[in-house]
Formats: structure tokens, C-alpha cells, sequence
């Protein structure tokens, strides 16, 4: 026996009833499509996934040279002003 034909995300998925077992089987008309619909859905998650991970990579070495830049600065002063005041003795 044969159940009715419905679409899922358009492909035809039929379920019929397997003899001998309980339950029934769900075939796919194309599952090549559904397998690519599949994968093109996992590469767009990865993708967006890296996206995020790369952007924020991007924000921490900014934050992490404006740091660096800021830092030297300071330190350049302090040892300015140190030197300065020993020249001065």
C-alpha cells in the first residue's frame, strides 16, 4: 500500500508500508536534491559561522594594537620624563 505523496521543501517524500515490519518507509523521489539542499544549507551555517569567528578575530587584533600603540606611547613618555629628570641632576 502506498500513502500519500506530500512535498517537503520540494521533494516529492512518500511513505508506504513495509511488509512484515511495523512502521512505515519514507522514500524520497530525489534525494540527490535533498542531499544538496542539505549540504548547501551546512556550507551557508559554516560560512556564516566563519564570517562571525573572522569578524570578531578582526575586533580583538584592533583592540589588541590600539593597546599595544597606547601602551608604548605611555612608556615612551615615562621614559622620557625619567630621563629628563636624571639629565637635569
Amino acid at each position: 500500500m502506498t500513502g500519500p505523496a506530500v512535498m517537503v521543501r520540494g521533494t516529492v517524500v512518500e511513505e508506504r508500508e513495509q511488509p512484515g515490519r511495523s512502521g512505515t518507509l519514507t522514500s524520497m523521489a530525489s534525494g540527490g536534491a535533498a542531499a544538496a539542499t542539505a549540504r548547501d544549507e551546512a556550507i551557508d551555517c559554516l560560512s556564516e559561522s566563519l564570517a562571525g569567528s573572522f569578524s570578531l578575530f578582526l575586533v580583538a587584533l584592533s583592540a589588541l594594537l590600539v593597546t599595544a600603540f597606547l601602551r608604548g606611547r605611555v612608556m615612551a613618555i615615562f621614559f622620557d620624563g625619567i630621563f629628563l629628570l636624571f639629565s637635569s641632576m
